[in-house]
């Protein structure tokens, strides 16, 4: 049994991990097969998973209605709004003009902007926090975002006008910070992702990380 659950999985990661970094690097006719194949299990994998995934909100929200823990309202209006785009999208289709379509339209995709630009007022909250010129990189980092913002609004056009010839608009000086030590510092965080990326994937491929089969 515990082969089954510690040395095969293991295996069979360090097989199709090392069969994926082969086919990417010597392409040939069986291995592009093999790619397209395997993408193919993906996407079935996918669908399991969304199932498994759907499973759990329900038993967790059952667990939490059964118990009454703070909260448990909203969970039996999930179960009925669950229950119901379930029910509407299975009788009446979801092409336009179903009430399924009109739920997604008119009460999901609001929501969802709703939840979305709740964002806005924590990265405000998280600007002054950050913005406040308390060192020296502080009182940089706020200066260029005030020229970024000034930079992105009409109401900097107008102030350029105001400014000597000898100076660039706060649009230009805007677009250079964007291209120039802004895009040092994206390219900075893009490769220490990359390299945090590779260094996790050979962890998994080599068996050292094992978290994905779950707790010893």
């Amino acid at each position: 049994m515990d082969f089954f659950k510690r040395q095969l999985p293991t295996l069979l990661v360090l097989v199709l991990g090392l069969g994926m970094i082969i086919q990417y690097y010597i392409p040939t006719t069986f291995s592009q097969q093999v790619l397209k194949n395997v993408n193919l299990w993906i996407q079935i994998i996918a669908a399991f998973t969304l199932c498994i995934g759907i499973t759990s909100l329900l038993r967790t929200h059952y667990t939490k209605i059964r118990l009454q823990h703070s909260g448990w309202a909203y969970s039996i209006i999930l179960y009925i709004v669950f229950i119901a785009m379930v029910i509407l999208g299975f009788y009446r289709g979801i092409q336009e003009g179903t009430p399924f379509r009109w739920l997604f339209d008119y009460v999901q995709t609001p929501l969802s902007s709703t939840t979305f630009s709740l964002t806005a007022f924590f990265i405000c909250s998280a600007a002054y926090r950050a913005f406040r010129a308390r060192t020296m990189e502080a009182t940089i980092m706020l200066i260029a975002a005030i020229i970024v913002m000034i930079g992105r609004i009409p109401f900097g056009d107008m102030l350029s006008a105001y400014l000597p010839s000898f100076i660039p608009g706060f649009n230009d000086m805007a677009g250079w910070i964007f291209n120039t030590p802004g895009m040092a510092a994206r390219r900075a965080i893009l490769l220490g992702i990359s390299l945090g990326g590779i260094a996790t994937s050979l962890r998994i491929i080599l068996g050292i990380e094992r978290s994905y089969q779950g707790k010893d």
